[in-house]
C-alpha cells in the first residue's frame, strides 16, 4: 500500500484488521478519507502528516491505539472530521488544532486524555466547529468559556 502512486480513498473499516497502522498513510498528499474505525488495530496512529495533505476525513475510533497525538495533525488544513474515540490514546487536549479551518467533528472520546482542556481562546478558535465530544476521559478544571464562545459553527441563526 505504502508504494501507491496515488490513494484518495482508504475505507477499511469494520474488517477485523490487526496490527499497526503504517506511517507512510500519513504522507499521501491526495488521500482526503482514511477510515480505519472499528478494527483490532494497536500502536501509534501516523505521526507523519505532511503539509499540503488532502485530509478532510480522519475515522480511527474504536481500535486499541495508544500514544499521543501527532502534532503534525495541524498539517491537515482542510480536515473536517477526526474521530478518534475508544482507544487508549493518553494525551492532553490537543488546542493546536483550533486554527483549522474547515474543522468540523472532533471526537475523544473514551480515551485517557488528562489535564486542563485549554485553548489560546482567539476569535479565531476551532471556527465551524460543530460536535465537540470529550465524555469519558480524565479532562479537571472547568470548560474554557473563552474558547468555547468563539464555536461560531455551534451558533443558530433564528
Amino acid at each position: 500500500m505504502c508504494n501507491a502512486s496515488s490513494l484518495l480513498i482508504l475505507n477499511f473499516a469494520h474488517k477485523n484488521l490487526t496490527g499497526q497502522i503504517p506511517q507512510c498513510l500519513g504522507t499521501f498528499p491526495s488521500l482526503y478519507v482514511l477510515d480505519l474505525q472499528v478494527n483490532n488495530l494497536h500502536g501509534n496512529m501516523p505521526w507523519n502528516f505532511s503539509k499540503g495533505n488532502s485530509f478532510e476525513t480522519i475515522k480511527l475510533n474504536e481500535n486499541r491505539l495508544v500514544g499521543q497525538l501527532p502534532q503534525s495533525l495541524a498539517n491537515c488544513t482542510k480536515l473536517e472530521v477526526l474521530d478518534l474515540g475508544n482507544n487508549n490514546i493518553e494525551d492532553t487536549f490537543p488546542h493546536w488544532l483550533e486554527t483549522l479551518q474547515e474543522f468540523q467533528v472532533l471526537s475523544l472520546r473514551s480515551n485517557k486524555f488528562h489535564g486542563v482542556i485549554t485553548c489560546f481562546g482567539t476569535k479565531h478558535s476551532f471556527p465551524m466547529l460543530r460536535i465537540l465530544d470529550v465524555s469519558d476521559n480524565n479532562f479537571s478544571g472547568p470548560l474554557p468559556a473563552s474558547c468555547i464562545k468563539n464555536f461560531q459553527g455551534m451558533v443558530w441563526i433564528i
